[in-house]
């Protein structure tokens, strides 16, 4: 029990040590630079069709996410994707979540098409 005590601090210490707080810690890789994205995750449309969003790539493959799995999101940021352009990013244990980056609000729109 001492030991497990002593090892907790320790992993503590070092984190203190290093000016992360632990929630921060697990957060520190390289940055996306979703300009430069695979095909397969550059985003051709979207459609929404009865709670489902299906994401097309530029790569053909359809992916679809059920409503609540789905994110949309804005980077205009040089680590954004392209003007104009819309990013997916696989998330989830099983890939069975999303995000969608866009360059800016407006391209939202031109992107997301509602039909069955």
């Amino acid at each position: 029990m001492l030991i497990k005590i002593l090892q907790t601090t320790a992993a503590i210490s070092c984190v203190v040590a290093l000016s992360l707080s632990p929630a921060t810690a697990h957060q520190q890789g390289k940055k996306l630079h979703m300009a430069d994205a695979p095909l397969d995750q550059q985003v051709e449309a979207i459609n929404y069709c009865q709670g489902v969003y299906r994401v097309v790539t530029k790569q053909g493959e359809p992916v679809e996410y059920r409503e609540f799995d789905l994110r949309f999101k804005t980077d205009s940021s040089e680590n954004g994707p392209k003007q104009g352009a819309a990013v997916l990013i696989k998330a989830g244990m099983k890939g069975d979540r999303g995000f969608v980056i866009f360059s800016s609000p407006e391209v939202l729109t031109t992107y997301l098409k509602t039909s069955c």
